[in-house]
């Protein structure tokens, strides 16, 4: 349907799954629930390709162990509260290949979805030209309920960035200004999640 749609897409569990022979290192850590950050930067790498004439430019990075697990690396393993955690497992860190662009703005990059798309978009920060990113966030909270949550992010920067307010008019402005969509689903939780629906309601109110 995608295809027929014109749709460009990346399917993330195939392209893992095609990289696991080919990687030094569990693209999933031991202690954590998520790709690790070569894990999302091939994703972003792939979605990048798919797009090659947008203003992000083509992502290429390098990778290198790293010194310590930290963040979503982790994120199992702190769940798990144990009183001697052992964090001596083996993990990555990219960084950029090449030379950053000279770029005319920064582009404008409007990213919905769940928690695997976290380090794909830290990824992004790596690209030819990094973009502001307006992160939709769906996440399960204690209630079991799914909330969605609105996080930008300047360009440059890895961190969760700065949360504003989730609201349809919010929407719509990012909409309105973004250079790239990227649209997360996961298949886990496709029945919970809403970001389609959202996404199409966005559009339905564009002028």
């Amino acid at each position: 349907a995608l295809d027929e749609a014109h749709v460009r897409y990346v399917d993330g569990p195939a392209l893992i799954a095609s990289e696991k022979p080919k990687q030094p290192i569990p693209l999933f850590p031991r202690g954590g629930t998520h790709w690790n950050s070569v894990g999302g930067a091939l994703a972003m790498r792939e979605a990048t390709r798919a797009l090659p004439n947008s203003p992000i430019g083509v992502l290429e990075f390098t990778s290198a162990p790293a010194s310590e697990t930290l963040g979503t690396d982790r994120d199992l393993l702190d769940l798990m509260n144990l009183l001697w955690p052992d964090t001596h497992y083996p993990t990555a860190a990219i960084g950029r290949a090449g030379e950053k662009s000279e770029c005319a703005r920064p582009p404008r990059l409007l990213a919905l979805g769940g928690s695997f798309l976290h380090k794909a978009l830290a990824a992004a920060t790596l690209a030819p030209c990094p973009p502001q990113i307006d992160y939709w966030f769906y996440m399960r909270t204690e209630d079991n309920t799914i909330e969605l949550g609105h996080y930008r992010r300047a360009p440059g920067d890895a961190s969760n960035g700065e949360r504003l307010p989730a609201t349809s008019e919010e929407l719509d402005e990012n909409l309105a200004g973004a250079d790239v969509i990227l649209l997360e689903e996961n298949e886990s939780s496709i029945a919970t999640t809403k970001q389609v629906h959202h996404l199409a309601e966005a559009l339905r109110r564009l002028p």
